[in-house]
């Protein structure tokens, strides 16, 4: 666990001993991470207690609205700025699983209504891989390559089996944090988050009968704010 590699793909003779050496035709690095499969990832959150917070009408999602954010997760210290302007204080790197739901209501006299879902992972929920894709320049004479380009194989989603609350999933930097933003009307749903390992139909990769993986790491219920009176 948490060692890095680099790898070497070295082009040499038909036949070469296994010792030959010959000129590198690609470098890759890479690092190991604490578990062994997707799986036992899955298994940290077991076990993990939801925790339950207020927070002003309407600040989280407006960072989910950021005009910043239309096309891409924040960058470098933009997450934590956002959340310290919500009225959070900074948080540190997760290093265990969190999972903190926000309420909200415009006045004492208001029903809380669930706002948003914080959701903390030992290492990255949103992950991708390098893979080859035939692409076409612009060219005025077009040009067709083949190109490493960045695919989502893991992310984290709501699940079919919730009650389709969810508005918006940000990734912080790092991706181990994720503000998931809730639609008008939540409270009393269901909601099923699920870690989603895409599948690659190349015929080197998954096949073309490979289908998607699901994990679920979050299920509540979202009836009342804890400090609700009875």
């Amino acid at each position: 666990p948490y060692t890095d590699y680099i790898l070497d793909i070295e082009s040499v003779e038909i036949g070469a001993a296994p010792t030959a050496v010959g000129e590198r035709v690609l470098r890759r690095s890479f690092s190991t991470g604490a578990f062994v499969s997707l799986e036992s990832f899955v298994e940290d959150f077991v076990g993990t207690q939801t925790e339950h917070r207020a927070v002003e009408p309407g600040v989280l999602q407006a960072i989910a609205a950021d005009p910043r954010f239309a096309s891409r997760d924040p960058e470098g210290a933009e997450f934590d700025e956002a959340l310290i302007d919500a009225g959070l204080e900074p948080m540190p790197v997760p290093g265990s699983p969190r999972v903190v739901v926000f309420w909200q209501q415009a006045n004492p006299g208001d029903t809380p209504q669930p706002a948003a879902v914080l959701v903390d992972a030992s290492e990255p929920m949103h992950r991708t891989r390098a893979l080859p894709e035939e692409v076409t320049s612009d060219d005025p004479q077009p040009v067709t390559r083949w190109a490493l380009t960045e695919q989502t194989w893991l992310t984290l989603e709501e699940g079919a089996s919730g009650d389709g609350i969810v508005d918006r999933v940000l990734f912080a930097p790092g991706r181990q944090r994720a503000l998931v933003t809730f639609a008008d009307g939540a409270r009393g749903s269901v909601l099923h988050l699920e870690l989603v390992r895409q599948v690659f139909d190349a015929p080197f990769l998954d096949g073309p009968g490979a289908t998607p993986s699901r994990y679920r790491i979050v299920s509540d219920t979202l009836m009342r704010a804890p400090w609700e009176e009875e």
